[in-house]
């Protein structure tokens, strides 16, 4: 099988993963679930006086949006080593010299990015519509 192929295959089972994960992690810190006294620290650091703190609320769950960006990032550098270790491949091991190693996983970078972000939001939004 063509090391491409299981690059996207492992990208898609990856994606559906922390899709998953995203919705599973923002029921639970919900209240009334497992972690929902998680809410009662983000409103006290959504009302802190401190700009560092109270920045930190949404992308730990006070936004859905925020949430989804945040966890996509966050897992981004574990996709990036599970496909190096798994199917021992990564997008730029064709590429040719530092400057357009550094481009496409950019351009990568923020494709998987936005792709994650807008799926997690999705789901985590599909999964608390009744």
């Amino acid at each position: 099988m063509p090391y491409m192929l299981i690059f996207l295959i492992i990208t898609f089972v990856f994606l559906s993963g922390i899709m998953c994960f995203a919705r599973v992690a923002y029921t639970l810190i919900q209240p009334g679930q497992l972690f929902g006294k998680w809410q009662e620290v983000l409103g006290r650091m959504s009302e802190s006086r401190n700009k560092n703190i109270r920045s930190l609320a949404k992308p730990l769950g006070d936004c859905e949006l925020c949430f989804s960006h945040f966890i996509a990032l966050t897992t981004y550098p574990i996709y990036v080593l599970f496909c190096n270790q798994v199917s021992g491949y990564w997008i730029t091991n064709n590429g040719q010299g530092w400057l357009t190693i550094c481009l496409i996983n950019a351009i990568w970078y923020c494709m998987y990015g936005s792709a994650s972000t807008w799926l997690n939001l999705h789901f985590i939004l599909k999964a608390n519509m009744k």
